[in-house]
């Protein structure tokens, strides 16, 4: 039987790596479509097929997508912070490109990493059957509501066989959320928002991409969207917490509330954007509502569809991530 060839987007960054290791580690071809910049150092020893351009460039899409018969799209440009010409870029026009080429070439299957900020923070268990939800200023969530809405339209006029994966806060090896909670401990930066208790919406990265491959052997799973995060409500105090045990660091740091960390924000966002400052202010409006607002969705679709729960434990991740500790 001929292997089927995959091609993986955005498989510099932290999902994208992972899946790539997934797949060749099941004996399956895989081909990468990066920028020439990115550094890819994590896969140097692994057998790829290399195809260079971005997202937004739709002859280096065609050239990658030719002759591949799945296409996962892990490729985002996830900030908290940025021009909004960069969030359209990569999370809209690269997808529309996307999805252009799947169809022009027959593609079999694929796989779309959204995010549960298509929801824009609910503070409730958000099922899939929910609305979209724009935030004002929330400039990543609300391109990947319009990257759905691209990818749905696609589904209703051209049948695409695409699945969609929602997931929250994903954490693993070299995650860099993890690597930024424990530099600020390390240098003492690190505050908590608000009382912390809020569940965190973690999804361990080999319990996400284990639910990829279980939508591959479902037809089932072919136009349909999938919330996922672990069965765990692991708050962030906990995870800090546990970093701080794991890492040695300060045992207390101090507390701002919720709504004094949003209103920061909101102004240091229009501070920054009045004057055309591109670096990251202290503290954004996303960064209060991430850990400061319960990230808890509703998981019972996937679990009763495609028969996923977490295989992954929260304790035995954190001894992959800190084997050492």
């Amino acid at each position: 039987m001929k292997k089927k060839i995959n091609l993986v987007t955005g498989a510099s960054g932290f999902l994208g790596s992972h899946l790539v290791r997934e797949l060749l580690k099941r004996g399956e071809d895989v081909r990468i479509l990066i920028r020439p910049t990115s550094d890819i150092s994590s896969l140097e020893n692994e057998k790829l097929e290399i195809f260079y351009g971005c997202l937004s460039d739709p002859d280096a899409v065609d050239s990658a997508v030719k002759g591949s018969d799945r296409v996962f799209n892990c490729a985002a440009y996830v900030q908290d912070y940025g021009p909004k010409d960069a969030f359209r870029k990569a999370n809209v026009i690269g997808v529309e490109n996307l999805l252009n080429s799947c169809v022009q070439y027959h593609v079999s299957r694929i796989i779309h990493i959204s995010s549960t900020d298509v929801y824009g923070f609910p503070e409730h268990a958000a099922s899939e059957e929910e609305s979209f939800k724009k935030r004002p200023g929330f400039r990543y969530g609300n391109s990947k509501i319009e990257s759905e809405k691209l990818i749905w339209d696609f589904y209703d006029k051209k049948q695409i066989p695409v699945t969609v994966f929602r997931p929250a806060t994903i954490y693993g090896p070299r995650t860099p959320l993890l690597e930024e909670m424990v530099q600020m401990m390390r240098e003492s930066r690190y505050i908590h928002i608000g009382r912390g208790n809020v569940h965190a919406g973690l999804i361990y990265v080999d319990n996400l991409i284990e639910a990829i491959m279980l939508s591959l052997e479902s037809e089932s799973s072919i136009g349909e969207a999938y919330n996922i995060i672990d069965q765990e409500n692991i708050s962030f105090r906990q995870l800090a917490d546990t970093l701080i045990a794991l890492t040695g660091s300060r045992k207390t740091y101090p507390v701002i509330p919720f709504s004094l960390a949003y209103a920061g924000g909101w102004f240091l966002e229009r501070i920054y954007y009045l004057l055309g400052m591109r670096k990251r202010p202290v503290v954004t409006r996303m960064i209060a509502c991430l850990f400061g607002v319960s990230q808890e969705i509703s998981t019972e679709k996937i679990q009763k569809e495609l028969n996923w729960a977490s295989s992954v434990s929260f304790a035995q991740a954190m001894k992959h991530i800190f084997p050492d500790s």
